[in-house]
Formats: structure tokens, sequence, C-alpha cells
């Protein structure tokens, strides 16, 4: 017996020789008792209708779906194919599928499946669920409808926060053992592509919208990957390295010659670079190549379970790779292609290199070189110790001066000594002196440690006290 829907006295149900039906009328009678509109239920009901006829041909049953079914059953909504017995095609022509059509099937079967596994409702849909809550009494009120409420009902403490997790990069052992085994796949269009995503840190949208041409050779600068408007709307240029460029290289030329495609976004005919038998190729043999090569590397996830990787982890590998050797937010950002600092900013908060040399640096600028002075010893060092640590060393009258080589030089140093204004008095004789013998041998210092400019300014300052001293002798 065909599946099929039926309209019944309150809703509608899937009836049909197919396992599945006595779940999704259960899943058809929560959605009225939520207080769904029929024309809402019936539209659910014909988006798992469509699930079941593609598992029928399959010989599947509803608890044998796993992401990869689903990726195939996506895939299957876009193919031509002939209408069904006793519905005429439309102007003629084989039917296919739009893209927001297999768009609604799928948030219907994940809400199908969902409601089956008892799941609770996810953060992200309450926060939106609220904010359109309340962007809706805000709008109200402002066209002045008698229906507004006096006062607001909805703040910003209502709103639930979203988790800020960190970009989920895989370890570089881990990436080192998935891509090794990715260079041994045996599909062409999984190895090259996955290739090219951790290569150029692109989506896997954008990815599959390259197109003939992308790749520029800027001579000097290098070849670059022109990457098309995606998912923000932006459009940038990202370097590629030798091995990208190679991959590409030999993807292109076994692609042959293909004819252009309309582009899903502008309905233009465009030749597409990863295309083949007149076709363009899609996701499903990316995710089933990175399944392949997780499995033959051998990685383990919890409880023994095949480690789970994602195509967009390539992404956010190659982002940490860049920000981990010190490349700044602003120029990630424009690689990534991110319209908001923000959406880079989490870069910034993984535990890096980068991050351990900016503490360093700056605990390097608060951190005094001597250790605390025990009680009874005196707090300045002696003059061997002084002047064998490892600063830039200033000698003065009365004291020294610590400053850290971090800190650079100090722009007042000795500026007494060497001021035109400057006047001493024969009392003053003896420290002048140890001050310029202490500031020649720092200057002696400076040029064993590769400090010329320090050097020079010693220098300065021992002929100034010199000029001092000879004053003092007329």
């Amino acid at each position: 017996m065909a599946v099929r829907v039926h309209a019944v006295d309150d809703g509608y149900v899937v009836v049909g020789g197919w396992e599945g039906c006595a779940a999704t009328n259960a899943f058809l009678a929560h959605l009225a008792g939520r207080a769904f509109s029929a024309a809402t239920v019936r539209a659910y009901a014909f988006d798992v209708l469509n699930l079941a006829r593609f598992l029928i041909d399959r010989d599947l049953g509803l608890a044998a779906v796993t992401p990869v079914t689903v990726f195939e059953w996506i895939d299957w909504q876009g193919v031509r194919r002939d209408p069904r017995p006793g519905a005429a095609p439309r102007n003629g022509r084989q039917r296919t599928t739009a893209a927001s059509t297999i768009n609604r099937r799928v948030a219907a079967v994940r809400a199908l499946f969902d409601a089956g596994a008892g799941r609770t409702i996810s953060t992200a849909v309450i926060q939106s669920t609220v904010l359109s809550l309340r962007n809706l009494l805000d709008d109200i009120t402002a066209w002045g409808w008698e229906q507004a409420p006096a006062r607001r009902l909805v703040f910003a403490a209502d709103v639930p926060k979203l988790d800020q997790p960190l970009p989920r990069a895989l370890a570089p052992d881990v990436d080192a053992m998935v891509m090794n085994s990715v260079a041994l796949l045996e599909d062409p269009f999984a190895r090259i592509g996955l290739t090219v995503l951790r290569g150029a840190g692109l989506r896997v949208g954008e990815l599959l919208d390259l197109e003939l041409g992308s790749v520029v050779d800027y001579g000097p600068a290098g070849t670059w990957l022109k990457v098309p408007l995606g998912k923000l709307a932006t459009e940038r240029m990202v370097p590629l390295s030798a091995a990208t460029v190679a991959a590409l290289d030999e993807w292109t030329s076994g692609r042959g010659v293909c004819r252009p495609l309309p582009h899903p976004r502008t309905g233009a005919l465009t030749d597409f670079l990863f295309v083949a038998h007149g076709r363009r190729l899609s996701q499903t043999r990316l995710r089933n190549g990175l399944l392949a090569a997780v499995e033959r590397s051998g990685l383990r996830g919890a409880a023994g379970a095949p480690l789970i990787v994602t195509p967009h982890q390539l992404r956010h590998t190659w982002a940490t790779e860049l920000a981990n050797a010190g490349m700044s937010l602003q120029a990630l950002m424009a690689l990534l292609g991110h319209v908001t600092p923000q959406m880079t900013i989490r870069y910034a908060t993984l535990a890096s290199p980068t991050l351990r040399a900016a503490y360093d640096q700056a605990m390097g600028k608060v951190r005094r070189r001597f250790t605390l002075t025990p009680v009874g010893k005196p707090i300045v060092p002696d003059a061997v110790s002084w002047l064998g640590s490892e600063m830039l060393k200033t000698r003065v009258a009365h004291g020294y001066c610590s400053r850290h080589e971090a800190a650079g030089a100090c722009p007042y140093a000795n500026i007494c000594e060497t001021c035109d204004n400057f006047v001493t008095g024969p009392e003053f004789r003896d420290a002048l002196e140890a001050q310029r013998t202490d500031i020649q041998a720092l200057e002696t210092d400076a040029r064993d440690r590769g400090w010329p400019d320090e050097a020079a300014r010693h220098h300065r300052v021992a002929d100034a006290l010199t000029d001092h001293l000879h004053r003092l002798d007329r």
C-alpha cells in the first residue's frame, strides 16, 4: 500500500505500509497538542512523507537513519526525476526540489527525531523565540496598537545567554594523522576537496562554489585563491601554499570540459570548478571521505568510538594554526572573511604560543629582577652584582636604575648630568668620579652585549661628567 497523508477530524496522519507511520502520527498529534495550526501540521506531514518514500526506496527503517542517510536523502531530493504515476510534469519538464523546500523538510525530520528522543529545546531556540517575542511587543507598541501592553514585559535579563565555545580545532598530532589519511583517499574529490579546505580555511559551501579562474598567480606575491560570496556575503582573497596549489592543479587537469550551470544564488550560468558528469558535486562525498580518513587513522573518541571530525573543523584548525604563529587578528579576520571582530576574537582566547609570548613580555615589564631583600640586608645591590645584571642599567649619583630591557631605553636617563644647566661643586667631586667610573664600565658592558645605542649613551654621559670634573679644576 502506498504511503500518503490522510486528513482526519483532528488533523492529519500518515497512512500506508511504512513502519514509521505510528511514530510519525504520534509526532503530528504532539504538534497539534501544542496548538500548531492545521496548515503547519499538514506541511510537517508531507515533509516526513518525503523521507518515508526515500527510506522505502532504500528498504530502510526509521530506526536505521544515520547522518549519512540524511545526506543521501538531501542529494536524492535534488535529483531530477520523472513524476509519479498520475502526476503531470510542470511545463513539460522533469521535476526537481527547491533548496528552500529541502531545508524545510530537513527541519521537519529533525523535529521528528528530537520529539522521539525526548530532547529538550535548545538554548539557541529559546533565545530566538524570546527575541522574536520582544521584537513583536516593541513593534506593536511603536505602531500604537490597542493590544500593546502598557509596560515592557521582556527585559534583557530574560534573554538566555548562549555559550561561547572556543573554535574546535584539531590538535596538531590529530591534524597530522587525519591529513595523512586524507592523502590516501581513493575518491579524488574527497582527497582534493579536504586538502583545499584545510589549506585555505574555506567553508564547505565556499569550496563547492569555487569557479574556474578562482586561482590567481600574482608573481612575486605568490598564488592566491579568490573565495566567492558565501555565508556572510563577503568576497576575499586567500594566499595558497604549494601543496594546496598542487591539489587544485590536479583537479583542474582532470576536470575536462563541462557546461556552465545556473548559480543557486543568482541563477547566472557559472563555470563551477567542482563538477562531474554535468552535475555539481555535494558535500556528502567530503563528509564520507573524512569519516573514512578518521577510520583509517585509527583515532578514537569516548568509549572507543571513532573520533568525530567535521569538515568545518579543518577551517578552525587552519585559523588556529595561523593565530598560534603570531598572525594579527586583523589579518586573520580578513582571511576568514569575518565581518565583525567578535567573530575572530575567539581565536585570541586559545592557549597558544602567541598568548604565552605576550604574557611573558608583559610580566617582564613589571617583574623585578632583584629578589626581595632579606631583613637586615641593604636594599641597593653591590656594584659587582648590579653591573653584571641583565638589564638596561643607568648609574645616577644617588643610586641605581633597574629598568628592564623589554621596556626599552629610558628617555630621561642621566638627563641632569647631560643638561647645559647642570652645576656642580668641589664637594661632589668624589661622587662624580665614582659615577664616571661605573658609567665607563657600563659602556664596556653594553658593547659586549651587542647594545650599541646603550654604549653610545653611556659614552656621552661619561664625556659630560669628564667636562664637569675639568671645570672643577679650573
